[in-house]
């Protein structure tokens, strides 16, 4: 007797995996017990069972440990950020959250009680799983706070939430979080642009912690009619630091545009710094304090000669 098609078909949706409840809605009691008597579904925990012959990998762990359950329920916390892709967050095993008041415990599977509303839910890999931001609100005080800040600004350039968002989250449960939380959050919400590039928050980072004063992130500009937005940009000096990155500049027309946006902004009086993901902290420091110098001392120059002229 054959597996029938539409729990085949679920079950490999589900990554190998299918619950005795979905299983019965497609077959007898009798008709299950055959299958499991002769190894056409091997149980992975009580009522969830696996096709036989299916890879065994994590995201099968994962979608078994919210079958276990049944809904409501979500991988969150530590594999809700794995499955979400946050590279920085280590987790080894599956993590899931039920609603409150629900009773009953898992082997193998951590389990956390807490509100499940459906505006925190989402969906990945056919897994129920806590939202992006609802992942980073469980997380913190969790995980170390450098961890946190990476998967922040990670699922930020990846475009799974924002800081606003998750602001808002943290505001509507109550759940304050670790100072050093809070200060991520309010800092991102203050300058705008924080998040969007591994490569430009170092080089911020730099820049600001040796004292060279706080560029202003993707700044906007107009020149000839065309608005350019800089990565990073010295406002008062009119000095850009623009990423040129290598993946990108590989195709001819990115190359010349490029090009030409840089001679446009040189023409309208902005200095322009080109930067690259290999270049080193002393070497950035050294040319943007060269170029803050140098913008300085003509604008006081300028100044003193406009002072000593007659009037």
């Amino acid at each position: 007797m054959r597996i029938p098609d539409e729990a085949d078909a679920l079950a490999r949706r589900q990554w190998g995996l299918i619950s005795r409840s979905q299983a019965l809605g497609m077959m007898t009691k009798h008709q299950l017990q055959l299958h499991l008597d002769n190894q056409r579904f091997l149980p992975v925990h009580p009522g969830v069972y696996r096709l036989t012959g299916s890879p065994r990998t994590w995201r099968q762990r994962a979608m078994a440990a919210t079958l276990a359950y049944g809904a409501p329920v979500a991988l969150s916390h530590r594999a809700a950020a794995r499955v979400w892709g946050l590279e920085s967050i280590a987790a080894p095993d599956p993590e899931v959250t039920v609603a409150s008041g629900r009773s009953g415990r898992r082997a193998g599977i951590l389990t956390h009680r807490a509100p499940l509303p459906d505006r925190q839910m989402s969906e990945r890999f056919n897994i129920p799983v806590t939202s992006a931001a609802r992942t980073l609100i469980d997380l913190a005080g969790l995980v170390p706070d450098e961890a946190l800040e990476r998967a922040i600004d990670q699922a930020h350039r990846d475009r799974l939430t924002t800081p606003a968002e998750l602001a808002e989250l943290r505001a509507a449960s109550g759940r304050k979080g670790s100072a050093g939380f809070r200060e991520m959050l309010d800092f991102r919400q203050e300058h705008p642009g924080v998040g969007d590039s591994e490569w430009a928050d170092r080089a911020w980072r730099w820049i600001v912690n040796a004292g060279l004063g706080t560029p202003i992130r993707q700044f906007r500009v107009e020149v000839n009619g065309h608005i350019y937005i800089l990565d990073m940009a010295f406002v008062a000096e009119k000095i850009a630091l623009e990423y040129l990155g290598f993946a990108w500049h590989g195709q001819r027309h990115r190359f010349d545009a490029d090009a030409r946006r840089i001679s446009e902004l040189q023409l309208a009086g902005w200095l322009v710094l080109p930067v690259t993901s290999r270049q080193e902290r002393a070497e950035l420091l050294a040319r943007v304090r060269a170029a803050l110098e140098m913008r300085r001392a003509a604008a006081m120059a300028g100044l003193s000669a406009g002072t000593a002229a007659p009037r």
